[in-house]
């Protein structure tokens, strides 16, 4: 079998049909080829016979050797393949994993920014402060006298403070020689304080420390009461007049009231009474009506206390009492 080709016939080279590289591997560009035609190309045609000069097909010049691929060489390109492959997607999941950080980085950042950094360089205008609460309404105790006949003289004493100092001061205006009364007269007393009204019976009678707690009278008789001043030759002697509670009877005050008996009692004179005289306390009566009385050296001074039906009648001087007590209307 001739192998000879033809003048001018084209045959099979092997530089220009490269090997298929195997599936995966990327295709390596086919090298160019480059046909020349030289004097000597021309004379080597005419050696052969060719009636037409044949220029001469030669490779491009790489300054390599052809590439081959070899078994060992395809089992590397695909191991290759293969580290390129875990490279590629080891990439990835650290890109992906700098994305998510620096979005969360930012998303810290601008929290940081808003709520810390922001408030620090433009706080808010602290809110006006409330309003202060009105002041509470006081409801001024009102005074109602109990005598049942009004005597025609009346006067009133300003209280701030319920004190036995503060109670001595306010009376003194009465003891003025130009304010004084005739003999006989008697003159009511509204005895208040000037935000409230009505001072309570038990905490003015407490004042004096006569020896009862002021949670019983508070218990035995209402906040109202009535004072008066008794005026005669021999002074002027103040007194008072209180009523009892509901269900509180004349047989509790009896027992109630005994420490006035001991207690001091000068403290509810205007003036000193003196010494009490020998025998301290009796039974008397005052306008037919049952009392305790004690008198003093001085001149007119005698303490009285009696239940009048519904009231508690305490006075200073003896012909006092009975003045009270008619004006009561017994």
């Amino acid at each position: 079998m001739d192998n000879t080709y033809p003048p001018g016939s084209s045959f099979p080279n092997p530089q220009n049909n490269p090997p298929t590289p195997p599936p995966g591997v990327p295709e390596i560009p086919p090298k160019q080829t480059v046909t020349l035609r030289t004097m000597d190309t021309d004379m080597k045609s005419i050696g052969r016979g060719e009636s037409m000069p044949v220029p001469e097909t030669v490779m491009a010049p790489e300054g390599k050797k052809d590439f081959v691929y070899s078994s060992e060489t395809q089992n590397q390109m695909a191991g290759q393949q293969v580290v390129q492959e875990e490279e590629t997607h080891d990439n990835k999941g650290k890109k992906m994993f700098i994305w998510i950080g620096s979005i969360v980085g930012v998303l810290i950042l601008v929290a940081v920014g808003y709520f810390v950094v922001y408030p620090l360089l433009f706080p808010k205008a602290a809110p006006p402060p409330p309003p202060p609460p009105p002041p509470p309404t006081v409801v001024k105790a009102l005074h109602n006298s109990y005598f049942v006949t009004v005597p025609p003289n009346k006067t009133s004493i300003p209280l701030t403070d319920v004190s036995f100092l503060e109670i001595s001061t306010a009376f003194q205006p009465i003891t003025v020689a130009a304010n004084k009364l005739p003999d006989g007269s008697l003159q009511e007393i509204e005895i208040q304080n000037a935000q409230t009204g009505q001072i309570p019976f038990s905490q003015y009678l407490d004042a004096f420390g006569v020896g009862i707690a002021a949670s019983s009278t508070t218990a035995w008789f209402e906040n109202d009461f009535t004072a008066f001043a008794y005026y005669d030759a021999n002074g002027i002697w103040p007194g008072y007049i209180a009523k009892l509670k509901p269900g509180v009877t004349k047989e509790q005050l009896v027992t109630g009231l005994a420490p006035l008996e001991t207690a001091d009692l000068s403290k509810l004179y205007l003036f000193p009474p003196g010494a009490a005289k020998a025998g301290g306390f009796k039974d008397g009566k005052v306008n037919t009506k049952d009392a305790r009385y004690v008198q003093f050296t001085s001149p007119g001074a005698a303490f009285d206390y009696l239940v009048i039906d519904q009231y508690l009648l305490l006075s200073t001087s003896y012909d006092g009492a009975k003045r009270a007590a008619t004006l009561l209307g017994f």
